[in-house]
This record gives structure tokens, sequence and C-alpha cells, in this order.
């Protein structure tokens, strides 16, 4: 009964060619989430590659194919689990060849990177709900901001564990080829300048592919605005959290809550440690 391409509710602009074809476009995309049984492993590295440069995704995925949570969070798990599998490991091995010590096993990590990892993306889909609510009341389907919560994630987890491996591997490399001499006095700022890139690289990759989704994907009034907002509340929220937590649970900020932003990000960690020990001594 509409008399023009419009939803009645949310304003937002179709196609209607789109809405009727969305059954061919499902068959033909190429995304795990549509081709994980009849081609899983090339699908998801189709998907992953596709990850790592946002417009790719949102190009070949239009707002009328429904989303499938099942395959989505399936992605998302595999995706944490290799990298951090991957990741983990190889930063402790970074630390045992240089000093020779390794105090803890890597499984900790492991396990504590996934549970900050799966948090986060929570809040990230519970602010992006939240805010496009309080934006505009018809707001998109859970299953949308989902979709836009899980290729950002994946990017980001993909980006920072290559951007990581390259870092260390020439480091080891490095002090291979000189046979460990000078290392940290010739290359040290080079060194800082490559971890930097490795801590923010990945989360201008996640914050383009919120932005991107909401404003090309959803069709979202001011979507790179309330996807820089969600994101800004998404680490005011794990801060405050983390900090209860130390303080509340453990009353010191020496404990495994605070240890997970320490590893993962240190600027934030330093933040939460001056407030911590403020409070801590209030």
């Amino acid at each position: 009964m509409l008399t023009q391409p419009r939803c009645p509710e949310c304003g937002l602009q179709f196609a209607w060619a789109e809405v009727v074809g969305c059954a061919r476009l499902q068959r033909t995309t190429p995304l795990f989430e549509y081709r994980w049984r009849e081609r899983p492993l090339r699908s998801l590295l189709e998907t992953l590659l596709r990850a790592l440069y946002p417009p790719a995704v949102w190009r070949c995925v239009p707002l009328t194919v429904e989303p499938r949570v099942g395959p989505l969070l399936i992605m998302l798990v595999i995706a944490g689990t290799a990298t951090a599998a991957f990741d983990v490991p190889f930063t402790y091995a970074w630390f045992y060849y240089f000093n020779r010590l390794l105090v803890v096993s890597p499984v900790p990590g492991l396990v504590a990177r996934l549970g900050a990892v799966t948090a986060a993306a929570a809040l990230t889909w519970l602010w992006l709900m939240g805010l496009w609510r309080v934006h505009n009341c018809a707001g998109p389907k859970a299953k949308h901001a989902l979709r836009i919560v899980v290729f950002a994630w994946v990017a980001l987890l993909i980006w920072s564990w290559l951007l990581t491996t390259l870092i260390i591997s020439a480091c080891v490399g490095f002090h291979y080829v000189t046979k460990g001499q000078h290392l940290f006095l010739t290359c040290w700022s080079a060194v800082e300048w490559g971890v930097r890139a490795a801590e923010l690289t990945p989360l201008a990759f996640l914050a383009w592919s919120v932005c991107l989704g909401l404003s090309r994907y959803c069709g979202a009034l001011r979507g790179i605005f309330l996807g820089m907002l969600s994101l800004g509340l998404m680490g005011a929220t794990m801060s405050v959290l983390v900090l209860v937590v130390a303080v509340g649970l453990y009353e010191t900020l020496d404990n495994p809550c605070t240890h997970v932003f320490v590893e993962n990000w240190p600027d934030t960690s330093k933040l939460i440690g001056r407030l911590g020990y403020w409070l801590l001594h209030w």
C-alpha cells in the first residue's frame, strides 16, 4: 500500500528491486553467514578478508538481506579464538626470548582476552541499539546492529593480530641477525611507534566499520556521529566497570581484571590506574 519506496516509520529510502531480489542475493552473496554450509572454509576466509576493508563488506550486502545471527556469532568466536590462540602465545614467546623468563602460562591470558573482547562487543551492541532508539524510535532490528558489531570487531581482531605479529617478528629477526647487539638502544623508539600503531590502527578500523555500517548499510541519519558516540560510551563503560570491580571487589588494582586492560589498552589502563589509586586513597 506504499505510494513510494520509503518506510513510513523511520523514513528509510529503499529500492523495490532489492526487496524483491533479496532471496537471489542470499544465494549469490559470498559472505560466511549464507555460505557456511556449502563452502565453510572458503566463505569464512573470503569474509574475513572483506572485513579488513569495511567498504568491501557493506558493498556486497544490502539492508534487505536478512542477517543470520548464528553464523555471525560463530564467525566472531572463530576470529576471536584464532587470533587470541596465535597472538597470546606469540607475545609470551617474545617475553621469553628476550627475558628468558616465563612467569605464567599463556592460557589465562587467552581466556582473559576472549572475555574482554566478548564484553566489549556486547557493550558496543547495547550502546548502538540504545542510541539508535533515542535518535529514532523505529530503529534497526537487533540483527542488523549485531551484523555491524560483528564485522567491526572481526576487523579489529585481525588487524591487531597482523600488526602485533609483524612487529614481534621484525624485532626477533633483527635481534637474531645482529646477535642481540644494541637492539633496544638503536631501535627502541621504532619499536614503541610500532606498538602504538598496533594499538591505534585496529581501533581506527573498528570505528570506520561501525560508522560506515550505520551510514551506508543502515542509512542512518548522522550515522558517523552515532557510531563514534557508541564507541566512546563503550570505552567509558568498560573503564568504569573495571575500576568498580578492581576497587570494590579486590580493593586493589593488582588483579586479573586490570591486567587485561594493561595488556590490551595500556593508555586506558594508566587512566584507570590514576582514578583507582585516587579512589583507594580517598
